[in-house]
């Protein structure tokens, strides 16, 4: 019994770019923060990340998060500082979580809630690699 077999050429394509090089080239990939909030009295309330325009979501009124929308209507507006930006979204993410952790003790509204990664291994940077990237 003989077996038939076809083999296909393939031309190089060099001049070919993919989605990821144009969207890295365009910032897309690197247009997340991370921020925190803090309510009338200075305390750190919320720790998050997101795209750009995410911390709007905060002085909104309409925010995923009913704590932060119950200080908006009764204590007025609180206010956000952004940490870090420029990060991709697995950087973002890692640096959002270990601030959650540093802030463990303290009364954040998102600790709770905070489930980013499934699984340990998913996570693309460690803390560490944070740290020594950022000098925390």
């Amino acid at each position: 019994m003989y077996t038939l077999m076809q083999i296909n050429l393939v031309n190089m394509h060099l001049d070919f770019k993919t989605p990821l090089r144009l969207v890295s080239s365009s910032g897309a990939l690197t247009d997340h923060v991370v921020y925190l909030v803090k309510d009338w009295e200075g305390n750190v309330r919320y720790i998050g990340e997101g795209k750009r325009d995410r911390p709007k979501h905060v002085n909104s009124g309409a925010s995923h998060n009913w704590k932060i929308n119950e200080h908006f209507f009764t204590k007025g507006e609180m206010t956000v500082e952004r940490l870090h930006e420029g990060l991709t979204k697995s950087e973002s993410l890692a640096i959002e979580k270990m601030l959650i952790k540093q802030h463990t003790n303290s009364e954040l509204w998102n600790v709770r809630d905070y489930e980013p990664f499934v699984r340990e291994n998913e996570r693309l940077m460690t803390i560490q690699d944070i740290e020594d990237c950022f000098d925390l």
